[in-house]
């Protein structure tokens, strides 16, 4: 299953390691800490700077989103619920 992150984007489920709040991070002083941990790892996707809400991390990229870290975990939720 793939799931949409903004931006006509979509990410396998299955790649997902980790939805952070963007705005709390960096309110926190938090968000460089957590991009030098992926930075050697993986690649940085942005998909806007302007109204970024959540940081997703995959396998292979750290992707910023619009959409609120809250809404992708409901949309996660949702899905599993449709497993059997």
């Amino acid at each position: 299953m793939y799931l949409h992150i903004g931006d006509d984007r979509m990410v396998d489920l299955n790649e997902i390691i980790l939805i952070l709040d963007y705005k709390k991070l960096k309110k926190a002083n938090q968000l460089s800490k957590y991009m030098e941990i992926f930075n050697n790892e993986v690649g940085k996707k942005v998909i806007t700077d302007d109204e970024c809400k959540s940081v997703i991390i995959t396998k292979k990229n750290k992707i910023f989103s619009p959409i609120s870290p809250m809404t992708l975990i409901k949309r996660v939720n949702a899905f599993s619920r449709l497993k059997p």
